[in-house]
């Protein structure tokens, strides 16, 4: 069993913890790294997002051009990325992977307080 000033100080480590991460990442988007890379995914993608939409009733990927990003799906290289740890998205598409993210980190935070 969890108690409550375990609970908020596990909450304020964890901000702490996303706020650095943060900065780090910010710091690490403005860098030329972080350029080549991006690059790197854009032309392994074509420029194409690779995002999962429906349509006519059927899974495709989305294929915009228009409005891309690249997303990290993961942080554990951050300035030596494997291809697979970026994925090139539209904004759209982008958003609803962010969204869907944070729904699993809320899912996954209230199993481990459920767990203990």
């Amino acid at each position: 069993m969890i108690h409550n000033h375990c609970v908020n100080n596990l909450a304020v480590g964890n901000r702490m913890s996303k706020i650095y991460d943060f900065l780090n990442i910010r710091v690490y988007r403005v860098s030329s790294a972080w350029k080549k890379n991006r690059k790197r995914r854009l032309n392994y993608d074509a420029g194409k997002c690779q995002g999962m939409i429906v349509k006519n009733g059927e899974l495709t990927r989305c294929l915009n051009t228009i409005d891309i990003q690249v997303h990290h799906k993961s942080y554990e290289r951050l300035g030596y990325e494997f291809m697979e740890d970026m994925i090139v998205l539209c904004r759209s598409c982008h958003r609803v992977e962010h969204n869907r993210l944070n729904k699993q980190d809320k899912r996954q935070l209230s199993i481990d307080f459920q767990e203990e």
